[in-house]
Formats: structure tokens, sequence, C-alpha cells
């Protein structure tokens, strides 16, 4: 009996496996902070620790077909701030048009589908409307939809993450002592720092490969190889600083 084949490199489009849903501008007299009526999500600011914290809130009898994202959902900074991500632990919450909610279909794993978007969000944000500042800066929810992973079996992301995982462990136990597991928010600082530390080095190290390229001479093949070596790397580090 031949062995059946499996192909396991199926590529989708987040399109396929999920619905993004955006929010709209909302009249800031109709907003509260004294927790009346439903959460509101105004936009990167709310986005803390992976997770969305609330401090407004919006009676939706005042409004008309709101946006509205519910418990489980990727949320995504698409003004101002770009690319900052977290999960909708709090339930049904408006959404403002700062944000959006990325709804993923059933058999996909939201931890493999963090992991595949916050890959990608790095080139989508990197060189985003630059020269802009503040909420001049946008993420078009098209290129969102377009992008693009392999979506193998549920098992099989579950696998794929549990990998990630025992990565990050080796990197972590350089920063996080025993104790430090013991607070969530203790252990998510230091992940966050470690984070901006990798950032820091990977910037300063692109900067040196710029200052090289400047000095190598192009008057034969091999440098000129050398510098698109070099510029192949920067290019690499552009992407995680």
């Amino acid at each position: 009996m031949n062995d059946i084949e499996i192909n396991f490199d199926i590529i989708t489009k987040l399109s396929d496996c999920s619905t993004i849903i955006t929010g709209s501008n909302i009249d800031k007299n109709k907003l509260n902070k004294n927790f009346i009526g439903t959460p509101y999500i105004v936009g990167a600011s709310n986005i803390k620790n992976g997770q969305v914290v609330i401090d407004t809130f919006i009676d939706e009898a005042l409004l008309k077909n709101p946006a509205i994202s519910k418990k489980g959902d990727i949320i995504i900074s698409i003004v101002g701030t770009l690319g900052k991500i977290g999960i909708n632990t709090i339930g049904r919450a408006v959404l403002s048009k700062h944000v959006a909610a990325i709804r993923l279909k059933k058999g996909i794993s939201t931890q493999y589908a963090l992991a595949m978007i916050m890959r990608s969000i790095l080139e989508l944000v990197s060189d985003k409307e630059e020269g802009k500042l503040g909420f001049q800066q946008k993420l078009d929810v098209d290129e969102l939809l377009k992008i693009k992973f392999v979506l193998p079996s549920l098992i099989l992301q579950e696998y794929a993450v549990s990998q990630m995982t025992s990565i990050a462990n080796i990197i972590l136990a350089m920063h996080i002592q025993k104790d430090d597991l013991l607070s969530f928010s203790k252990m998510i600082k230091i992940i966050s720092e470690s984070k901006n530390e990798y950032r820091k080095q990977a910037l300063n190290s692109k900067n040196a490969i710029n200052k090289m390229i400047e000095v190598i001479p192009t008057h034969n093949d091999e440098c000129l190889e050398l510098i698109e070596e070099l510029k192949h790397v920067g290019e690499i580090l552009s992407k995680i600083a």
C-alpha cells in the first residue's frame, strides 16, 4: 500500500480564516468614565500587557450599529500607535476607529494566529506612513487581510506554539527568576523589557552595519558582494528594531 502524501504547507490569508471588525468615531460627549453602559476600546492605550484594559464606557442605546468586539477577539491598534496587540478578555465592547478586532474562525489556534500576525506586523508597521506623526499614522485593514501564513491542522498549530514557547523559555530563563513566575504582571513586565532590549540591540547593530557599508571600498566584486550581504542583514534587523 502506498503511503498517503499529506501536505502540511497549506497557505492561507488572514481574510480566509478570520473576520476583521473595524470601529467608527464616536462623539466624546457620549462617553463616560462612570462605568455606565458598555466598555469602549478607545485605542492603543487600552491594550496593556497583552490584554484589554477599560476606563471608558458608552451607552449603546445612543449608537446606531456600533462595531462590537467579543471575548477572545484579537485587538490591534490601527491608528496612532500601530500594531499594538492584545486579547479581549473583558467580553462585549464597542470599538473606536483606532482599533480593529480580529475574530478567528473555528479550528484556528489563537496563540498560533497571534504569532503569525505579530511576525507579519513587523513588516507592515516598520516603514508605514514614514514622516507622519500621531494620529496621522494609519494601518490599512486591507493589508492585514492580505497577511499570509501556513495553516496546518489545529493539533500541529498547537505543536508549533509549544515549540515557540520552548524557545521563549530558554531566552526568558536568562532574565526571569523562579519567583517572578508567581506574578503575572511582573512576568509580563520583564518580558516586555527584554523584548525592548533585543529591539534596541537590533537597532544598534543595524546602525553599525550602515556605518560599515559607508567605509567599504567599491572597487572590486568581493567588496560589492560584502556590501550586498550587509544590506540584507540590515534589512532583517530593520524588521526587528
